[in-house]
């Protein structure tokens, strides 16, 4: 048995347990240094005396039996980064060929829970890339750098993954666990990595001329730049989040609300054709525009669409 620096030496007979008759004196010496070596945070030790046997137990944290290994979850970009911008995620300390699960949470402005998980295997440096690491299995499987990010799904089914308010980030949190049960496994690192849905320098303006009920979203810099109108689906509203992010690859973009928002039409069929009109109008007029686009949800009807004329 290999010493340890700081306790008191053991007769080389006694490993855990010792047995045999012995004179007393030694048996209370090793009482002595028994008590003498118990760890601060040890429980108490167990004495049996069986006359020609003793068997003395000391029970220790688990922690100082299993010694834990901390591993450490890298993200690049570190800290935050756009929505649509690519991260790379690596985890460093762990044990050579380590199975491992990594889990993905955010809460959405309402509180609602997006999960997603993978399971993996470190490499024989004890090291993990998801970049060149495929998945087991999980959420997803094979080579998906960025599969914690997409395959996020609700904890409660049925619920649409939104980002109401684009100048908010998503916090996103990365989770290790040992093993591959993302519930049962401990914890063995964490990070939380911020998703931006405003690039720097984005400007965002809110718009409303005429009929036209919008948020405009200029890229940095003077301009002008290619414009796009973009108009989603189904459910009304003004939703900003695609806008926001082609602002940040130099689109000047019109998120156009076309009903059951502010003063316009409560329900899809009350519409006025011509308001989209208005809406390319005000766009064309603008000094930052350039040239115009549109973007449609594929969730309107496409006859609905010819209708408006886009």
């Amino acid at each position: 048995m290999r010493p340890v620096p700081g306790l008191l030496p053991l007769p080389s007979r006694l490993h855990g347990v010792y047995s045999g008759g012995g004179s007393s004196p030694e048996r209370s010496e090793i009482r002595r240094r028994l008590t003498a070596n118990r760890l601060p945070g040890a429980q108490s030790g167990l004495g049996l005396d069986t006359g020609s046997a003793c068997l003395f137990m000391v029970r220790v944290p688990t922690r100082l039996c299993v010694p834990g290994m901390a591993a450490t979850v890298t993200l690049e970009p570190a800290g935050s980064c756009c929505w649509d911008e690519p991260v790379r995620i690596a985890v460093r300390g762990l044990a050579p060929e380590q199975r491992v699960t990594l889990r993905s949470s955010l809460r959405d402005e309402k509180g609602a829970l997006f999960r997603a998980h993978a399971r993996y295997c470190a490499d024989a440096n004890g090291q993990l890339d998801l970049a060149r690491a495929p998945a087991l299995g999980g959420s997803f499987v094979g080579l998906e750098p960025m599969g914690l990010f997409w395959a996020l799904e609700p904890e409660k089914p049925l619920l649409r993954f939104v980002k109401r308010d684009v100048q908010t980030p998503f916090a996103v949190e990365l989770e290790v666990f040992d093993g591959h049960e993302p519930e049962g496994g401990r914890l063995l690192g964490r990070a939380v990595h911020e998703r931006d849905f405003l690039a720097p320098g984005v400007r965002r303006e809110p718009v409303r001329a005429g009929r036209v009920r919008a948020t405009l979203f200029l890229p940095p810099g003077p301009g002008p730049f290619p414009g796009i109108i973009d108009i989603f689906g189904m459910g009304g509203g003004l939703l900003e989040y695609r806008a926001s992010l082609l602002a940040g690859h130099g689109f000047a973009t019109l998120a156009l609300a076309y009903y059951d928002f502010e003063d316009l039409p409560k329900k899809f069929d009350a519409i006025h054709l011509d308001y989209f009109e208005e809406a390319l109008c005000y766009m064309l007029q603008h000094t930052q525009v350039l040239l115009m686009s549109f973007i449609i949800s594929l969730e309107i009807p496409l006859e609905r669409a010819s209708l408006c004329g886009l």
